[in-house]
């Protein structure tokens, strides 16, 4: 049944179920509603209001959440996680409360290691670091991570404050240089999962898009698994395209380009996801600069970086101004691509995140170096 049509009546009844639900500590209905074929907005909206409503009753009635872990409802609810637009500012809202109510650390840790990716695309160096002390492996030990979600996010803080990783233990034990997509090959859980996107994270910030390429190519079983949505499938998908369009591998870019354009253009769900909706914008943008169409190369990369820049999402908005400051370089427009490269170091600066990450002085003094 999908009821996208009807929300306006819809939506509201299920709030009035869900706190009900909520406050009788009764959650097999939550698991009924959840499961509901609802468009994204109307499930954002009711993801929203259930944190809302869980929140309070943390806060007033701590008791009534004690059968969420029999009910398997953090289960139900990470699997909606991945159906709704995670750069949006509210998901990382969403993440802390659904962690601060949890009583399994396995399933807190899946909150904290999202938690920790929103912050590293958003460049937040600062709120990183107050997570890993928050979430200190000493005094959360995980059974089935390969990898504590902290010791990761010590190495992205590592990365964003221009340290270098290679004697990181993270580093040596995945072999980032060569062999990292080994852990991805037997992935049947979130945990492998959540170590997946970090893994791509830190070999993209760390400027190796070929091991980005190798990695998402090793998942093999990525389609199959219960634990993942197709929404996370598209997501690679993009970054795949973006990673081959960015590498100078125009075959393979070419040919995931026309997959996307078909999927956002038949799309199997009405809804497709704003987030994959902006990666596809940042991977034309790339293209045209690729094919010599800077007008269309402009005009994209423009729309991202306002996109992300709402969203407040740094790290996919410097690969925009990336593209940006490229192109006007290629229409030897140097006052420009110089009056976009500073604005960028003045973001980078303000945040205190290393600008080497993303080589903008190198890329115009290159450029004027040899026209």
């Amino acid at each position: 049944m999908c009821i996208r049509d009807s929300h306006k009546l819809v939506l509201p009844l299920l709030k009035w179920a869900t706190y009900f639900t909520i406050k009788n500590g009764d959650f097999d209905p939550i698991i009924s509603i959840l499961n509901l074929k609802l468009g994204r907005w109307e499930t954002n909206q009711l993801m929203l209001f259930m944190a809302e409503q869980f929140n309070y009753q943390l806060h007033n009635e701590p008791e009534s959440l004690n059968g969420l872990k029999k009910h398997n409802i953090h289960q139900e609810l990470l699997r909606k996680f991945a159906e709704i637009d995670f750069i949006d500012p509210s998901y990382c809202n969403l993440l802390k409360i659904f962690s601060e109510i949890s009583q399994d650390e396995e399933v807190k840790a899946i909150y904290y290691s999202m938690v920790f990716i929103f912050d590293s695309l958003s460049l937040q160096a600062n709120r990183l670091q107050q997570h890993i002390e928050a979430f200190d492996p000493a005094t959360n030990p995980l059974k089935n991570w390969p990898v504590h979600p902290a010791e990761f996010g010590t190495l992205l803080l590592q990365l964003l404050n221009g340290e270098n990783i290679s004697d990181n233990p993270i580093s040596v034990q995945f072999d980032l240089e060569n062999n990292g997509q080994a852990l991805l090959e037997r992935m049947s859980d979130a945990p492998q999962y959540a170590c997946c996107i970090f893994l791509l994270l830190i070999n993209w910030l760390n400027g190796n898009l070929h091991q980005v390429i190798n990695l998402i190519n090793s998942i093999k079983n990525f389609k199959q698994s219960g634990s993942i949505s197709d929404y996370y499938s598209i997501y690679m998908l993009h970054v795949l395209a973006l990673a081959y369009a960015k590498s100078g591998n125009t075959r393979k870019a070419d040919q995931l380009e026309r997959i996307l354009n078909h999927i956002h253009e038949h799309p199997l769900r009405p809804d497709t996801s704003p987030c994959a909706k902006d990666l596809q914008q940042l991977v034309l943008a790339q293209q045209y600069l690729n094919k010599g169409n800077y007008e269309q190369a402009l005009i994209h990369g423009h729309e991202s970086v306002e996109r992300y820049q709402k969203n407040h999402c740094l790290a996919l908005q410097m690969i925009a101004y990336q593209v940006l400051i490229r192109t006007y370089l290629e229409t030897k427009d140097i006052d420009k691509a110089n009056e976009y490269r500073y604005t960028v170091l003045c973001l980078l600066d303000e945040k205190k995140i290393n600008s080497n990450l993303f080589s903008f002085q190198a890329m115009v003094s290159n450029h004027i170096t040899n026209p």
